[in-house]
């Protein structure tokens, strides 16, 4: 009678154990899970928060460029290539010499003739480390950092430009559909949009900045 009693209390106690390391192993999954959530939206927020940084010292590198040599490279490349929306910049250009059309200083309704020769950036050294900077032991390139720019067009123009344009990136498309900057025309003549794209594999990732660069005069 004895020994049954102690069997009862031995069986009991062992499915007491078992339903413990149950319900322990459920909280140790739901904990796991929890951390491995937490873990990658660390990761994702550190990943955006870098794109922001690079967007924003590539904008401001590019806002103390040259506005003559900017905007004259620009009008350059658009006429030999009419039916693109906008000019798209690369690292070569850090120290390659292009052809430019410039403005006449005197009068900014005409242009001068063509200038070969000139290069864009004066640094290369520095414009190269903007451009294609090693940030969290990563080297970023042409195909990570895109900056395109492109002066204020009528809206009309613009459509047409994009219903042209396929390859535009997409969030870049997206920006320039609704984008009310672009199509004032009160500045024309003084400054450039800019726009600075970090791309990434997800496009919840990709960082768009938008910039301007501004005549010198009037800075």
């Amino acid at each position: 009678m004895l020994k049954s009693k102690i069997s009862e209390q031995n069986g009991a106690t062992l499915l007491e154990v078992l339903i413990s390391f149950a319900i322990l192993s459920i909280l140790l999954l739901s904990s796991m899970n929890f951390f491995l959530q937490s873990y990658k939206y660390t990761t994702q927020n550190k990943d955006k928060t870098t794109a922001v940084y690079l967007a924003q010292n590539v904008m401001n590198y590019m806002q103390k460029q040259s506005f003559m040599k900017m905007e004259g490279y620009v009008t350059y490349q658009l006429t030999k290539n009419p039916n693109k929306p906008l000019v798209e910049l690369s690292m070569s250009l850090c120290n390659s010499p292009v052809t430019v059309s410039p403005i006449n200083p005197l009068n900014h309704n005409e242009r001068v003739s063509d200038v070969d020769n000139v290069f864009l950036f004066d640094d290369t050294a520095r414009c190269q480390a903007v451009l294609t900077p090693i940030i969290n032991n990563k080297q970023y390139t042409n195909d990570d950092i895109k900056i395109y720019i492109m002066p204020s067009v009528e809206q009309s123009d613009l459509d047409d430009l994009l219903n042209t344009s396929p390859n535009l990136p997409s969030l870049l498309k997206e920006n320039l559909e609704a984008n009310q900057n672009v199509t004032n025309l009160s500045f024309r003549t003084s400054l450039l949009h800019v726009f600075i794209l970090i791309n990434s594999e997800n496009r919840n990732k990709a960082v768009l900045l938008e910039g301007t660069i501004v005549d010198e005069s009037i800075r």
